[in-house]
């Protein structure tokens, strides 16, 4: 494909362009694709059912001269919605060079599996990526003015052809066959195992004895207590992980492993056990520093303890030498 890559475009709808200027934008290149005589429209789109009793669906219309000439929803086993989109586009391409047209505009939501499939190189729809290399450089070899563009859209617009091709999708219905093994892709089965994974994960972390008896219980923004993942680096990181120090600083709050007395008295190091900070004789514990040392900075609105991933970040970042192994600033040393 890399001998027609000036002739196989792509129109990204990036996050700045507003809801009404794509809508624009869409119908300009919609009414000049009709503009070009002997050029065909493609809508494609999928749908994956939440339940398991039917098949996931692959959709494509064709349009040529304004005019409907194929439409089609496909089963399509069990498989994710970056499968079934990226056959919804095989089979749009297929259909559409049958009909010798002079330009392909194909509309969809997910231009990444857009370009995927004029990547033939090893990726686990490499299958769909080579039916449609191999479409398109037969099309495009027969004549060098012919072009394929691919347009970015958004779903919740609900616009044009693309909409026609969701609806299709969605109301087509496939339940499986009884005794015959469905159709499974390398991507679903690949989530299956990492959903299963996570499940584990998240089902160890609920038991004390697994994350630790002295781990800091934190929520998230959705107030929910957070939870192990793997999705952008979990809960915590993503809060903690914009400094070296910082995120250590945090992870010894959160584990309770952490230069002060509470953690000295239980592994028997040598050291002071009251609070240094404060002066006052109270037992140097993780729960005296968050709610009680007053020589401690704590958030507008604290609870007396952070309940928040986001309080919890706060509070370090006002006392930036807390649960760290510098030396204490002049302004803490009270004894």
């Amino acid at each position: 494909m890399d001998v027609y890559g000036h002739r196989i475009k792509f129109y990204e709808a990036s996050k700045v362009i507003k809801d009404n200027e794509l809508v624009n934008r869409l119908n300009r290149l919609h009414f000049a694709a009709e503009m070009v005589p002997n050029s065909v429209i493609v809508g494609v789109d999928g749908a994956v059912p939440k339940g398991n009793r039917t098949q996931a669906v692959a959709a494509a219309i064709v349009r040529k001269g304004g005019q409907p000439y194929y439409e089609e929803a496909v089963p399509f086993g069990k498989a994710t919605s970056t499968d079934v989109e990226l056959r919804a586009i095989v089979i749009g391409l297929e259909k559409a060079v049958s009909y010798n047209p002079s330009l392909i505009t194909l509309f969809t939501d997910s231009l990444s599996m857009a370009r995927l499939s004029v990547d033939p190189s090893h990726h686990p729809g490499q299958f769909d990526s080579h039916l449609v290399c191999v479409n398109l450089s037969r099309w495009l070899a027969d004549d060098p003015r012919r072009e394929v563009a691919f347009v970015h859209t958004r779903s919740h617009l609900k616009w044009g052809i693309h909409h026609e091709a969701h609806t299709l999708a969605k109301r087509a219905s496939f339940p499986f066959n009884p005794g015959i093994p469905p159709r499974v892709t390398f991507n679903f089965i690949r989530r299956k195992a990492t959903e299963a994974c996570k499940d584990e994960w998240q089902r160890l972390f609920s038991s004390a004895d697994y994350r630790g008896h002295h781990f800091l219980r934190l929520c998230d923004s959705t107030d929910k207590p957070a939870r192990p993942s793997y999705v952008g680096g979990g809960p915590w990181l993503p809060f903690f992980g914009d400094h070296p120090s910082f995120c250590a600083r945090a992870i010894r709050c959160i584990l309770g492993h952490a230069p002060m007395g509470e953690c000295r008295a239980r592994f028997n190091i040598a050291g002071r056990r009251d609070c240094e900070y404060c002066g006052t004789g109270a037992n140097q514990t993780r729960a005296h520093l968050l709610r009680q040392c007053n020589m401690l900075v704590r958030p507008r609105r604290f609870r007396m303890y952070p309940y928040y991933l986001g309080e919890l970040y706060q509070y370090l970042r006002d006392n930036t030498w807390l649960f760290s192994f510098n030396p204490l600033p002049r302004e803490a040393r009270r004894m």
